[in-house]
């Protein structure tokens, strides 16, 4: 079954997710993305998929945006093994989208 993002409320995420905000705590639950960059590509994301996305999948977004920026992007780039509670077919989205979109040209993922 399939429950698609109201677009209202996907309206609401993109703009949360380009908003600068603290350094610290970073996550969707807790304050704004502290990494412009970060956010620029989760945007894309957001706008490309959002509204197909799952209702498992918005529980592992939810948890996905609780993670800190540098290590989120880490997963996405496949810089860093996905511990198996991350490890989920949104990651593996998140990754294809990153893989066919290109990093920012300000993202430099180590």
């Amino acid at each position: 079954m399939c429950c698609r993002w109201p677009s209202a409320h996907l309206r609401a995420e993109r703009a949360y997710l380009a908003l600068p905000g603290p350094a610290a705590p970073r996550g969707h639950a807790h304050g704004f993305r502290g990494w412009m960059e970060a956010a620029e590509f989760l945007v894309g994301f957001v706008d490309a998929c959002g509204e197909s996305l799952d209702a498992q999948e918005l529980r592992d977004w939810e948890r996905l945006m609780a993670c800190d920026d540098m290590f989120l992007m880490r997963l996405v780039a496949e810089r860093t093994a996905a511990p198996p509670e991350l490890d989920t077919p949104l990651l593996q989205k998140l990754r294809g989208h990153f893989a066919s979109a290109g990093p920012s040209p300000g993202l430099v993922v180590e």
